[in-house]
């Protein structure tokens, strides 16, 4: 529980924090009620820095947390860039930062990176219970520093030792992700990805939270924009790596996302978001494996895309994550393989070997090809290679590259 002093500091950051704005800030540039912030700081921030001088935190460890995690706060939000932003914040910033270092002999900047006597896991809870209490599901766009506060403290978090974090870091992201402003869902995003790659191990153990952070950010996978995009796919993917093997949601979603990946590539116009795609599907093809075979649509999107491949100004963006893909998919689901199904994968494939000028690429195809040859029935191989042997090729280059899948198959074949 606390007592006067500390409900004192408290309520003198809370002061000093940019407050409820009647007026949202996305309506205007430069708004008004900064002015009344600022002057409102003014009159608290020396009153602050008094509290805290006459109280001794060393001997307070119990309370210690919640008032470092306050300062903390305070201190990242008058470093925020915006509007609301003057060289008097920074000074105010380094004042605070200077007074902590003083009497604790901690910055505020080091305050969850650096050991020291106070409880760091504790500091950082508290600094997000805090963000949490602000940013809540009906005022966080009120409070954009505090977004910002939001977004710098869980950027840092690979920096942070022995600070585990917990999904308790997570409701704020998925407020922003589900935002109408695509900046938000940008910082949602990209802070949902840092902790879901920081999260403990066993965290989805139990319970089923994993469930709304899955619908919270599949909901955002229609956005056309490519940085969005990049960031659901690493969302997602890290989402299905964190979750036990033994939750059957895990390979439930991982097939829907397949699938609904595998549309959106065939309806997509944009090459770098449909190479995105690609890389998207090759590792979820690698999490579900040979489960992927059910999927018929493959065929029809590794066609289409090698296809279009065949242009120069296609295949610098779409061929590599295309083969990529395509390379994922035999390791897995080789089974599958039938020449009456494939056999136009496997001529568009010889019309990208033509085509394709990168040597590593060409060696990767060459083999792709060779692959779907031993895979193919005896007969089917056998009439395929002497198709290969009898042919007359005029350009040396698609000669060779030809041979070298003779080769191919001639040391492989059993």
């Amino acid at each position: 529980m606390m007592n006067l002093k500390t409900v004192d500091i408290i309520y003198n950051v809370d002061q000093c924090l940019i407050p409820k704005l009647a007026k949202n800030v996305d309506e205007c540039a430069h708004h008004a009620e900064y002015e009344i912030r600022n002057k409102k700081l003014d009159e608290n921030f020396n009153a602050l820095l008094t509290s805290i001088s006459d109280y001794n935190l060393r001997d307070n460890l119990v309370v210690a947390p919640t008032i470092l995690s306050a300062l903390y706060v305070l201190y990242k939000d008058l470093l925020t860039e915006g509007p609301w932003h003057t060289e008097k914040l920074k000074e105010y910033a380094q004042k605070l930062n200077s007074q902590c270092d003083l009497l604790y002999e901690i910055t505020l900047e080091s305050l969850l990176t650096n050991d020291h006597m106070f409880n760091k896991q504790i500091i950082f809870d508290e600094s997000i219970l805090m963000l949490h209490h602000r940013l809540s599901c009906n005022d966080f766009k009120k409070h954009p520093s505090l977004i910002d506060v939001y977004c710098s403290v869980v950027e840092g978090i690979q920096n942070y030792k022995n600070v585990i974090v917990s999904v308790k870091a997570l409701p704020v992201c998925l407020y922003l992700i589900d935002d109408y402003l695509i900046d938000n869902k940008k910082k949602g995003l990209n802070c949902c990805r840092i902790i879901l790659e920081n999260l403990p191990t066993d965290t989805f153990a139990q319970g089923n939270y994993y469930e709304v952070i899955y619908a919270c950010v599949k909901k955002v996978s229609v956005e056309r924009d490519l940085e969005i995009t990049r960031l659901v796919v690493d969302c997602l993917i890290q989402l299905l790596i964190s979750l036990p093997n033994d939750i059957q949601f895990k390979y439930a979603a991982a097939d829907e996302l397949y699938g609904k990946t595998l549309e959106q590539i065939l309806t997509e116009s944009n090459l770098y978001r449909k190479a995105v795609l690609f890389n998207y599907t090759r590792q979820l093809i690698m999490i579900n494996g040979v489960n992927c075979v059910g999927r018929k649509a493959f065929h029809a999107v590794i066609n289409e895309n090698l296809d279009i491949s065949c242009n120069d100004g296609v295949k610098e963006i779409l061929l590599q994550p295309v083969v990529e893909c395509l390379e994922e998919w035999i390791l897995h689901c080789w089974c599958a393989w039938r020449l009456n199904t494939g056999r136009q994968v496997l001529s568009i494939l010889f019309k990208i070997l033509y085509i394709c000028s990168k040597e590593d690429l060409s060696e990767r195809i060459v083999k792709i090809i060779a692959t779907l040859i031993l895979l193919c029935e005896e007969a089917d191989r056998e009439k395929i290679m002497n198709n290969l042997q009898k042919s007359q090729i005029n350009n040396k280059i698609l000669q060779d590259k030809v041979n070298m899948v003779n080769k191919y198959v001639s040391l492989n074949k059993i």
